[in-house]
C-alpha cells in the first residue's frame, strides 16, 4: 500500500497534467472529480491500515487483546468503493471479539454503507424517489432498497423546545390528512390509507403584503396510532410549546373529519374552525360559479350573514333547476349543518380564529413526497417518511448518530 505522501505526490502530478483547453471543460471536470475520489479513497485506506499496523506493533495500546486474523472490509461511500484490511482481535478475559481499528474510528460492525453516505441517502430520499436519490448521491452504485433501508433505520427524535411561549395570546393548530396508496400485494383492489398532520403555530403575521405563519411546529401520526393517542401527543406538544394554557383559546383548523373534531375533546378551551378551502370546495360542488354566478353570489352573502337555513333553500332550488344533483345538494347541506359551528366562528368578532392553511401545509409537507406521484407505501414506510419530513421542517438535522446500529445478518 502506498504511503499518504506518495498518494499526494501522484495526485498532485496527475492534476497538474489536466488541460481544459485540450480536454474541454466538461471532460476536464469529470477527470478531476474521478482523481479526487481515488485520492480520498486511497488516503482513507492508507490511514486505516496504518492505524491497524500501529495497534499490532504496539501491544501496550491493545492490552489483553490478541490478534486472531486479518480480514478485508468493503464499504460503499460517496466517492466509490472503499476496501481495506484490518485485524480481528479477541479479548483474553472476556472472550469478546472486535475489529479494533473499526472501533477506534467509529465504524459499526456489519455496515456496508458508510455513515456519511447513509445521511446523504436519507436526506435525498426525503425529497425524491429512492432511485433518483441513489443516482444523485453516488451515481447509482447502491440500490433503491438501500435508500429505503437508510430511512427506515432512522430513530427520529422529538426536537426539544427551547423556551415556553406563555405570552402568546392565541394558539392555532392546522390539521389535515394526506391520502396515500398502500401496498396491496395479491389484492386486485388498491388499498388506501391516510397520514395525519398537525401544525402548531402562533397567530399569523403580516409582512408587507404577505401573510406568514411564525413559529410553526409540525407533527405526524405514527404507524397504527389511534385518533385519541395522536391528539394526546399533540396536546403534550402544545403544553411544551406554550406552557399552561389557562384561558387562552386554541383554534383547531380542519376539514370537518370526525378524527379532527376529536381534538376538541382532548385539548382544553379549543374551538374547531372549518378550513375555508374545504368550505368553498363543498359550495362549488353544489353551485359551480360558471353555471349560476348570481346564485353563487347569493350563497356567499348568506354565508357572511350566517344564514344557514336560507343557504339550504338556495341549494335545494339549484338542484331542482339542474345546477347539481339532488344527492349532491343533500350532501352539501348535511356538510354545512354538521360544520356550522366551525363556519360561524370564523365570522364571530369575539374570536380571533384567523385563516386556515391546513391543505397547503399537507401539500407541501406530505403530499409532495407521499402522494403526488403514482407510488405505494407500506404503513411503516409512510409513517417513517412523514416523521422524517416533519423532523426536517422543524429544523432537525440528520446525523449518523440517528441511525440504528446494523445487526449481524442471520445465517
Amino acid at each position: 500500500m502506498e504511503s499518504i505522501q506518495e498518494l499526494w505526490e501522484e495526485f498532485e502530478s496527475q492534476m497538474s497534467q489536466i488541460d481544459l483547453l485540450e480536454m474541454g471543460y466538461e471532460a476536464g471536470i469529470e477527470r478531476m472529480k474521478a482523481m479526487c475520489d481515488r485520492f480520498i479513497l486511497g488516503n482513507i485506506q492508507a490511514q486505516l491500515e496504518a492505524y491497524d499496523t500501529i495497534l499490532m506493533e504496539e501491544p501496550s495500546l491493545r492490552r489483553d487483546w490478541v490478534c486472531v486474523r486479518k480480514a478485508s472490509r468493503t464499504l460503499q461511500t460517496k466517492h466509490g468503493v472503499l476496501t481495506y484490511t484490518r485485524r480481528y482481535y479477541r479479548h483474553r478475559a472476556s472472550g469478546e471479539h472486535c475489529h479494533l481499528t473499526d472501533h477506534l474510528v467509529g465504524l459499526n460492525p456489519y455496515e456496508r454503507v458508510d455513515p456519511a453516505l447513509r445521511v446523504t441517502l436519507a436526506k435525498l430520499g426525503s425529497e425524491m424517489s429512492y432511485r433518483k436519490s441513489a443516482s444523485l448521491a453516488c451515481g447509482g452504485t447502491v440500490s433503491h432498497q438501500t435508500v429505503m433501508a437508510a430511512i427506515r433505520d432512522l430513530d427520529i427524535p422529538q426536537i426539544p423546545v427551547a423556551n415556553s411561549k406563555e405570552d402568546v395570546p392565541v394558539i392555532h393548530i392546522q390539521v389535515d390528512e394526506d391520502h396515500i396508496s398502500l401496498q396491496s400485494r395479491g389484492l386486485k383492489k388498491k388499498q388506501r390509507g391516510i397520514v395525519k398532520l398537525a401544525a402548531l403555530h402562533d397567530p399569523v403575521q403580516i409582512k408587507g403584503k404577505r401573510r406568514y405563519i411564525p413559529a410553526k411546529y409540525v407533527m405526524t401520526d405514527g404507524e397504527g396510532e389511534d385518533n385519541e393517542g395522536f391528539w394526546e401527543l399533540v396536546y403534550e406538544q402544545v403544553v411544551a410549546q406554550y406552557g399552561d394554557l389557562g384561558d387562552r383559546p386554541v383554534y383547531i383548523h380542519g376539514d370537518g373529519a370526525p378524527w379532527i373534531k376529536k381534538g376538541e375533546e382532548i385539548i382544553p378551551n379549543s374551538h374547531y374552525v372549518l378550513d375555508r378551502f374545504h368550505l368553498e370546495k363543498a359550495l362549488r360542488r353544489a353551485c359551480p360559479k360558471r353555471k349560476d354566478p348570481a346564485r353563487w353570489r347569493r350563497l356567499h352573502r348568506l354565508l357572511d350573514q350566517s344564514k344557514v337555513e336560507q343557504m339550504a333553500l338556495e341549494i335545494c332550488a339549484g338542484a331542482k333547476e339542474g345546477i347539481c344533483s339532488q344527492e349532491t345538494a343533500m350532501e352539501t347541506i348535511h356538510y354545512l349543518v354538521n360544520n356550522w359551528e366551525g363556519i360561524e366562528i370564523a365570522n364571530d368578532p369575539k374570536h380571533a380564529a384567523g385563516g386556515s392553511c391546513a391543505e397547503g401545509l399537507v401539500g407541501h409537507i406530505l403530499s409532495a413526497r407521499l402522494s403526488t406521484h403514482a407510488m405505494s407505501w407500506s404503513r411503516h414506510g409512510a409513517a417513517q417518511m412523514a416523521a422524517l419530513r416533519a423532523f426536517l421542517v422543524n429544523g432537525g438535522e440528520l446525523t449518523s448518530e440517528l441511525f440504528k446500529k446494523p445487526q449481524k445478518p442471520v445465517e
